[in-house]
């Protein structure tokens, strides 16, 4: 594992033991399963006033058989959101089931999230010298972006570094996924040995210690991990 031979923090165990990470994934399902009961919710309510409105209608305008015609598909979609919402999943996939988290140093470049929750940008995962290893692109959490310093933090991964990744904030929450980035939106590359190290050479440098399985795992104890 490239990870381990750069000397950075791999867990013990799998990502979905971690308890983070386990609350992450019943939080998920809960969500899931109230999105699902309200849409039920709604489209049975749609489906029971177009067709009861269509009944009181139809005799006095062809519009009511046209409503009393449309009413039954939200009706029989909606019972089947409300028969079904209780079975949703709350398993992890299987990357996050059956791999480790992995600490990477990486470089965030997008743009400022302003009053997005989220904001489309490249992470690239850095080798100790701070040379690009990996570039993936995605949806990442506008509080990951505000907390890296001058683009540069850890962010914990799951996978196989060739596809995509599931990645979070160190301590295992909030988790996404992101794809390998393109050549058209792979980030530009950062020089690795400036002259003069400046605010992002020390960023990027304090990134690569705080990645180290030592650091790594002294802060986890600190914080109760």
């Amino acid at each position: 594992m490239l990870a381990e031979e750069y000397g950075y923090w791999i867990s013990e165990r799998s990502a979905k033991e971690n308890p983070a990470t386990e609350r992450w994934m019943r939080d998920r399902a809960d969500q899931e399963r109230r999105n699902l009961r309200n849409r039920g919710v709604g489209l049975t309510v749609l489906g029971a006033a177009l067709c009861g409105g269509g009944g009181c209608l139809v005799r006095f305008s062809s519009w009511g058989a046209a409503l009393f015609g449309l009413g039954p598909l939200p009706l029989l979609v909606g019972l089947l959101f409300l028969l079904f919402h209780r079975r949703v999943s709350g398993r992890l996939p299987p990357q996050l089931a059956e791999m480790r988290w992995q600490a990477w140093p990486c470089r965030l470049d997008g743009p400022e999230p302003l009053l997005r929750r989220s904001v489309t940008a490249t992470v690239t995962l850095l080798s100790p010298q701070r040379e690009a290893v990996r570039s993936y692109r995605g949806a990442v959490p506008a509080a990951t972006w505000r907390r890296m310093t001058d683009g540069y933090g850890v962010l914990w991964v799951c996978g196989d570094l060739r596809v995509g990744l599931w990645v979070a904030d160190p301590g295992g929450t909030p988790v996404w996924f992101m794809q390998p980035a393109t050549e058209d939106t792979r980030a530009p590359s950062a020089p690795t040995a400036p002259a003069t190290p400046g605010l992002a050479a020390a960023a990027a440098d304090a990134a690569v210690r705080q990645a180290s399985s030592a650091v790594t795992r002294s802060w986890l104890g600190s914080m109760g991990l």
